[in-house]
């Protein structure tokens, strides 16, 4: 809901869902902010700082339910102007507090902890929260979720981009493999869990094609294929194909000896 800009007395909005009320010079009509006025300009960049103190008074409010701790942190985020939205002397307002907001810790995750927006990650795949949420994952692997609670995160992109907040992606993914295999720990995650994770990294490169969720314009379609065989370049030179005698192999064109796949189950050979 759009609120007014007050200088005492309401002047209109300003396409704002948070009131702003500052001693502001107007015309004597009243009807606007004067947005030639230096004096009004320096009252608009305290805006992002005041902003951000209010984050303070919203995390001190009684929760409305016990199931929802951060109902009013998502109330809060909310209120974040997006871009076109502003409106004329605060046009330019969403990417000054966005900016303010990049450099402070207001995201909560699930954890409880509070992280810097570029820290934070939405996963919109239950299937790839449920495989990175297995409790025998090393504690070297650490993806900042943000807290479910917060509603308008996950479900708004451009609040997303705006604060640069990411949604999980294969880049994340691969993370995870590199960090596990350089760890040695990859195989005692089991051949299932493996293979999962790697049909999630193939999803997540399909997801990200042009038209998908990563990429939008024709000048993206070269950078998701560059993406993609890069993906595939670096997995084909891990250990990451579990054999029947437990070890892995590398698929790699430079392999000395040729691999089988079994025709059926009960088929034991290589």
């Amino acid at each position: 809901m759009q609120q007014q800009v007050y200088a005492f007395l309401p002047l209109r909005s300003y396409g704002l869902s948070f009131i702003v009320q500052a001693d502001f010079i107007v015309p004597s009509s009243r009807e606007a902010i004067d947005c030639d006025s230096a004096w009004n300009e320096l009252l608009r960049e305290q805006v992002p700082n005041l902003f951000l103190q209010s984050l303070q008074s919203f995390k001190q409010l009684a929760v409305p339910t016990v199931d929802q701790p951060m109902a009013w942190v998502n109330r809060w985020l909310q209120s974040v102007p997006l871009p076109r939205e502003a409106q004329s002397f605060f046009a330019a307002l969403p990417h000054s507090l966005a900016a303010r907001l990049q450099q402070s810790q207001c995201i909560p995750t699930e954890t409880s902890q509070w992280v810097f927006p570029r820290e934070a990650l939405v996963c919109q795949d239950p299937q790839v929260r449920s495989l990175l949420a297995d409790p025998r994952l090393p504690a070297i692997v650490t993806l900042q979720y943000a807290h479910s609670d917060l509603s308008v995160l996950h479900s708004s992109q451009p609040l997303r981009a705006l604060l640069g907040v990411s949604e999980v992606a294969h880049s994340h993914l691969l993370d995870v493999v590199r960090q596990l295999y350089t760890s040695h720990v990859l195989a005692q995650m089991g051949s299932a869990w493996l293979a999962q994770l790697l049909l999630c990294v193939f999803d997540s490169l399909q997801q990200e094609r042009p038209g998908g969720m990563g990429y939008q314009t024709q000048s993206s379609v070269a950078v998701a294929s560059a993406a993609a065989k890069a993906a595939t370049a670096e997995l084909r030179k891990l250990l990451l194909l579990p054999m029947s005698d437990g070890t892995f192999a590398v698929v790699d064109d430079d392999m000395k000896q040729p691999l089988y796949f079994p025709l059926d189950m009960g088929d034991k050979s290589q």
